[in-house]
């Protein structure tokens, strides 16, 4: 294999020391000490779990008195591990759009062998909460918005890991490791902790989403105002599911941020439109040159029955534009395939042989610029003039899902084929960015398996090189792939028969 064909995602081997002179180079895995990544991966796991235990039931209820009541009826029911009190304290729109994602979630968990089968969202093993000495304040922020703020408490947790309900793939990760991976137990200081507490429908609930708001708010320099609540930005939707998204794509583009939040859902997304003015305050000033040649064509959209009376509106084909041929990128989506066509020039970005990057190290004699020469002569100052371009293409079902590209492509989160949910109000179609957000996350877990997960764990979680190498690299030095379940030994082997070959075949 040359090096003109190599992945532009692969990096030179640093290790080990049979591999390190050979002509095929692997793309980058996780760096550190595996049981550094399976205590994070654990975490993650945990992460879900607990999420889970506070979302699990859609209760209604007529909320606290006040708002110290709505967070003390939060932290106390995390204490007493009562879901149905931590769901309560929650904002009855912020609950419902989290109360099916994290169902969802926990199901596909359950069919990935992730999460064991006996995973209850009600009442998860293996994890125990405890709030001690809890001390509020709260003022007012507007009418029916305050913020709370504890001033003293701490929270005590412990995790027993043979407790918890780990699946299969997860206990395979824990067995793999050389050490063992003990409970643990920790006490953290609450103070400081700031939530924002809703009043509606009489009682008074925990928003999240204001909490962030106002998070981002304290935050900025110079600091805003606060905004006045309920007369922020009103909505104003599209005629059509349609015409939603193509009036969010176009008002994206032209960096419209008040039209963005107006195609928004009021309902679900209250805080974009109360605080909406700050952030239209915030981005008045940009300039034409700030969308950096941005532009959407040949945008082909599909759309399909949701639930609860929704839209899912699909991009079946699409052509973006960034920047222009000196500097900037295109993509290019056909509804299987994605074809990334990236522009640069060399200029002076080049810097010559041997002399120090930053002042620190020098660059290696077959190193340009990060671009690997493969030891051969190369002049910064006969580099082709004009634009120059590369480009790099993908598609629905390659080998290549296990690439870092592929990877997040397959759980959804890629530029494929992006899934807007919207819904009608008052004969008009508004986007929903929450649902649309789990909408999409939900597609993408569907369509992988437990072979692809199990394949994933071991290639973040230890020490199976060969499994980072699409089935292109293997057809090329004709030797068959190791199946997902072979052994580190057998794989690693195997990926050194390979390089050894694709080395032969570059020398002949």
């Amino acid at each position: 294999m040359s090096e003109q064909e190599r992945p532009s995602w692969a990096e030179p081997f640093d290790e080990p020391p049979t591999a390190a002179d050979l002509d095929y180079v692997r793309p980058p895995g996780p760096k550190g000490r595996p049981g550094r990544r399976v205590a994070i991966a654990i975490a993650s796991v945990i992460a879900v779990l607990a999420a889970g235990f506070g979302l699990a039931s859609l209760a209604q209820g007529d909320g606290a008195s006040d708002p110290e009541g709505a967070v003390r009826d939060l932290f106390g029911a995390i204490s007493d591990e009562d879901a149905i009190g931590v769901v309560q304290a929650i904002t009855p729109s912020e609950r419902s759009v989290l109360r099916p994602a994290v169902e969802h979630v926990a199901g596909e968990a359950r069919r990935l062998d992730v999460a064991s089968k006996d995973l209850d969202l009600d009442d998860i093993s293996g994890i125990e909460l405890d709030v001690q000495g809890l001390e509020l304040s709260s003022h007012e922020l507007g009418d029916g918005v305050a913020m709370v703020e504890v001033t003293g408490g701490k929270l005590s947790s412990s995790v027993a890991i043979d407790k918890l309900p780990l699946g299969p793939v997860v206990r395979e990760v824990i067995d793999r490791q050389d050490a063992d991976i003990d409970d643990t137990s920790t006490t953290q200081p609450l103070q400081g902790i700031k939530l924002v507490a809703l009043r509606r429908d009489g009682g008074w609930r925990v928003s999240l989403l204001y909490s962030i708001a106002e998070a981002i708010r304290r935050d900025a320099d110079p600091e805003p105002a606060v905004p006045t609540f309920g007369a922020g930005i009103p909505e104003r939707g599209a005629p059509s599911p349609e015409a939603a998204v193509r009036e969010a794509v176009a008002a994206a583009t032209a960096l419209d941020v008040r039209r963005l939040i107006e195609l928004t859902s009021s309902d679900e997304m209250a805080v974009l439109h109360d605080y909406g003015p700050l952030i239209v305050d915030a981005t008045k000033d940009a300039e034409a040159d700030d969308q950096n040649g941005v532009s959407v064509d040949d945008l082909q959209l599909e759309v399909h029955d949701g639930t609860e009376g929704r839209k899912v509106v699909e991009a079946k084909a699409y052509k973006v534009s960034i920047g222009d041929d000196d500097d900037g990128m295109d993509i290019a989506f056909d509804g299987r395939c994605t074809k990334v066509t990236t522009h640069f020039s060399f200029d002076d970005t080049f810097v010559e042989v041997g002399q120090p990057i930053g002042g620190e190290v020098d660059v290696p004699d077959d190193v340009i610029g990060g671009i690997d020469t493969n030891g051969g002569d190369f002049d910064p100052g006969a580099s082709p003039d004009g634009p120059q371009s590369s480009t790099t293409k993908w598609c629905a079902g390659d080998s290549s899902s296990m690439s870092p590209v592929g990877l997040f492509d397959s759980l959804g989160t890629g530029v494929a084929a992006p899934r807007i949910v919207v819904e009608q109000r008052d004969g008009a179609w508004y986007i929903v960015p929450a649902r649309t957000l789990f909408d999409t996350l939900s597609a993408g877990l569907q369509r992988i398996d437990r072979k692809q997960v199990r394949s994933i764990t071991r290639m973040w979680t230890g020490g199976d090189e060969w499994l980072w190498y699409p089935q292109e690299f293997w057809d090329d030095c004709d030797i068959e792939k190791p199946s997902a379940t072979a052994s580190e030994r057998a794989g690693n082997a195997a990926l050194e028969k390979c390089l050894a070959a694709s080395e032969d075949e570059g020398g002949n």
